[in-house]
């Protein structure tokens, strides 16, 4: 009876974990004078801890220029953040990313993506 015990508390107390992608349709950046358009593309990892005393969540941003990972960056509680990336053709990039709330349980992430202090993209997710 201990045993059936000790294992429903286990199963009680253990996380209930649910991790959910969510992927961006595709914007097209040309820096001045050039002919190729470099494709930005964004996801959203989201992952959420459930237990008996709180909900823990983590949002994880990815976005991909021309398909290669070029900044990597956390949101907030609020699903805001503020996100560098690698060097892109020697410039600098970011994105700035905040939500909007559609309901109770849904939100819309949009990141603006900067190339060298430039819009580049704003990608929505």
């Amino acid at each position: 009876m201990k045993k059936v015990i000790i294992i429903f508390a286990a199963a009680l107390l253990s996380a209930c974990a649910k991790h959910y992608v969510y992927e961006s349709s595709p914007q097209f950046y040309r820096a001045k004078g050039q002919d190729d358009q470099t494709k930005i593309t964004g996801k959203i990892e989201q992952s959420r801890k459930i237990n008996l005393l709180n909900t823990i969540s983590v949002d994880k941003i990815t976005i991909y220029f021309d398909g290669i990972e070029q900044i990597v960056g956390y949101l907030d509680d609020e699903l805001t953040g503020e996100l560098e990336g690698k060097p892109f053709n020697g410039k600098k990039t970011s994105a700035s990313c905040s939500s909007k709330s559609l309901s109770n349980n849904l939100a819309e992430i949009r990141c603006i993506v900067f190339i060298d202090n430039e819009r580049a993209a704003t990608i929505v997710i």
